[in-house]
């Protein structure tokens, strides 16, 4: 919607009825507050103009010929679901707005008492509440999101110390028959690689479980006040090799940011997985994948669109992002990408996301998942700054 521009898409067969809307629309439309009318005179063509998306509020006849009552709400709402929606009814019948409502509309005006000024309310109150539902609705993802994580994270947490118990006695058992085996002479050899073999898998195993313990946000960290661009200026020749044969790396990594409080160790771990991610997902090994710190000021509307963590304040943080190259994520892998083994890739992965998304959470901070149009998806790491 431009800032002074109104695009009101009208469904009504009867010309008096609008041309009353004409004039009414006419009569409100300033150099502050413009007004433009897109007419149909049928459910047919008004919902094929709908499709394209290019309205900004929808005023919706109920008695059209190709339709009945309030089945045109619902038809209308299949073809744009967001748009706002005010029922024109030739009845003052109560029963009759209400089952429009139901259906979708945020409002309805008697068409015989249609006068500019309440043409005007109605439009604007159509608009302010399908906003207030969408926020509504978002509020209501975000929540579910969040506590879909958080039992994940208890789960994780009980599955954590579990496993490293277990882990614990076959590493002392383990050790101990490789100590006896080293003092048995001739054939101890075979066994010896075997069991070498088996610590091996149970170090791989541990590694598995301390990534779920990252998840689970039960790990000691060692705080202290850190430059974030110094820290990852410190591991780009790490990251470099990393990346190498599979993606062309690029920074940006401004000197002048708020410090912040962070586990070194387990914020580059964080970085790792990030870069490992976008260079997994990039198929030209020429393909760029941008890693940048910076300072941002995010709002409300920002944290709640794929942003998990912990519940932030509006406000200034400073932010660690890595945008990669590989087809965008949408849909379930969306919605589901910080949850521990849900993964597109091969078997056995899908905790380096889960493991980054706890470390951040450690940190009072958060992550927002992006993907835009294009092959293009972005992770950006959000942290608060420190007070001092």
């Amino acid at each position: 919607m431009q800032e002074n521009m109104l695009r009101v898409l009208l469904i009504e067969d009867e010309q008096v009825d609008a041309m009353h809307v004409r004039r009414c629309l006419h009569a409100l439309s300033t150099e502050e507050q413009n007004y433009t009318l897109e007419h149909s005179t049928t459910l047919g063509e008004g919902l094929e103009r709908l499709s394209k998306k290019e309205s900004d509020v929808l005023l919706l006849d109920l008695n059209l010929p190709d339709a009945l009552d309030t089945g045109t709400v619902a038809q209308a709402r299949e073809r744009d679901p967001d748009v706002p929606l005010v029922v024109l009814t030739g009845q003052d019948d109560d029963a009759i707005a209400l089952r429009a409502l139901d259906e979708g509309a945020q409002d309805y005006l008697v068409k015989s008492e249609v006068t500019p000024s309440l043409l005007r309310r109605a439009l604007r109150y159509a608009i302010e509440r399908k906003r207030l539902q969408q926020e509504a609705q978002k509020l209501q993802d975000h929540l579910r999101q969040a506590q879909r994580l958080e039992s994940l994270a208890v789960f994780a947490a009980g599955l954590g110390w579990g496993l490293n118990h277990h882990l614990g006695s076959i590493f002392e058992e383990v050790d101990q028959l490789l100590a006896d085996l080293a003092q048995l002479p001739g054939q101890a050899g075979s066994l010896k690689a075997r069991g070498i073999v088996i610590r091996k898998s149970a170090q791989q195993a541990a590694d598995l479980v301390a990534q779920i313990r990252s998840f689970a946000g039960n790990e000691r960290l060692n705080f202290r006040v850190i430059a974030l661009s110094s820290l990852v200026a410190e591991v780009t020749d790490t990251l470099e090799t990393m990346a190498a044969g599979r993606a062309r790396l690029s920074f940006d990594l401004p000197g002048n940011l708020p410090a912040v409080l962070a586990d070194t160790a387990h914020l580059r771990q964080v970085l790792v997985n990030l870069v490992v991610n976008a260079c997994e997902a990039t198929r030209d090994p020429k393909a760029p994948v941008s890693i940048a710190t910076g300072r941002r000021r995010v709002d409300r509307e920002f944290l709640m669109q794929h942003c998990a963590g912990t519940d932030l304040a509006e406000g200034e943080y400073v932010f660690l992002s890595v945008r990669g190259s590989g087809r965008p994520l949408e849909g379930e892998a969306l919605e589901r990408a910080f949850e521990p083994f849900f993964t597109n890739k091969r078997a056995g992965r899908g905790l380096g996301m889960a493991a980054a998304l706890g470390i951040v959470r450690d940190h009072g901070g958060a992550i927002k998942l992006e993907s835009g149009d294009g092959w293009e998806s972005a992770v950006t790491v959000l942290l608060p700054p420190t007070s001092s």
